[in-house]
């Protein structure tokens, strides 16, 4: 009996048809079905590695991957937090103060982006230096939430600072 021939790393089979297995550059898994020839395979991984190396592989335009919007990251959360934070009304009412946020995939979500919304909510509705931070705070639980299930990389709501509170 003949044994089977060890596969370079990266390529698998799957009903006779060589597929390819690989992660961009957020670190996402992606399968690729390739066809019947194992050179072809060879070849298309390679060409991924190369794609993800130089910073040109994009997975979106591919059509395979929908971006990520902070509003279901911000439901997910909320779920989470009506069985787990006493406060879990609160954050649901700072989440509906920025709503606007909701359609905005979380790759466009900067730093800089999220403290001008704020900013401006905060303007328009005269909110004092702690009711800014508690907003602030929730955001931050959003992405964290987003951290922990593997769907953000990072916090951009940490990078900016909390406003000054007065004991007054």
């Amino acid at each position: 009996m003949n044994k089977p021939r060890k596969l370079p790393r990266g390529i698998f089979v799957r009903d006779g048809e060589y597929w390819i297995n690989y992660r961009d550059q957020l670190g996402r898994r992606h399968r690729e079905h390739v066809g019947p020839f194992l050179e072809f395979a060879k070849r298309a991984l390679e060409k991924r590695h190369t794609e993800r190396a130089e910073g040109k592989f994009f997975p979106e335009r591919m059509g395979k991957v929908h971006p990520v919007l902070f509003g279901e990251i911000a439901k997910a959360y909320l779920k989470l937090a009506k069985g787990r934070k006493r406060s879990w009304r609160d954050a649901e009412d700072h989440l509906q103060a920025l709503e606007c946020l909701n359609n905005v995939p979380i790759s466009e979500l900067t730093a800089g982006r999220l403290e001008s919304v704020l900013n401006e909510l905060a303007e328009e509705r005269e909110w004092k230096p702690a009711t800014f931070n508690r907003h602030r705070s929730t955001i931050s639980g959003v992405f964290e939430y987003g951290i922990q299930v593997g769907k953000v990389q990072m916090n951009p709501a940490r990078v900016f600072k909390k406003r000054r509170e007065e004991n007054c």
